[in-house]
């Protein structure tokens, strides 16, 4: 089965332990993508945070945001050396990256973004899946 179409569904979906067959991944793949889009378009989005490429997300605690309890200092330390905050919202199939123009500054180049969802139901889902990344990096 071709590689980026099991990556595909598997950002969608984010499970893959039990992959249907490729017309079925395929089908799925489209219905979720014309969610998506409907969503976008007729939704307002719901902002999560904002931040910048070299200075990390602006006061925001993804931790505390995804209801997950309180972590010991090595659990966290344990989490950030294995991926980033910005990479575990990147990660989430229901959460939308929009990069934001700013200013022209000479010798200074950043990359100004946020992340929306676009329903509650969305917000919900991706702070649940937040938690469990959170879980399964603390275990491994």
């Amino acid at each position: 089965m071709d590689k980026k179409l099991i990556q595909k569904y598997k950002k969608l979906y984010g499970d893959i332990s039990s992959l249907p067959e490729e017309k079925e991944i395929k089908q799925r793949i489209r219905v979720k993508e014309r969610e998506i889009y409907v969503r976008r378009h007729l939704n307002k989005p719901i902002l999560i945070c904002t931040g910048s490429l070299m200075n990390g997300l602006d006061d925001f605690d993804i931790i505390k945001w995804s209801g997950h309890s309180e972590l010991k200092y090595e659990e966290e330390n344990s989490i950030w050396q294995k991926t980033t905050e910005i990479d575990l919202l990147q990660n989430c199939p229901y959460i939308n990256y929009i990069e934001i123009e700013g200013e022209d500054i000479v010798n200074y180049s950043d990359t100004y973004f946020k992340f929306v969802v676009y329903s509650e139901d969305d917000l919900r889902k991706v702070k649940n899946i937040i938690k469990d990344q959170i879980e399964k990096l603390i275990i491994n």
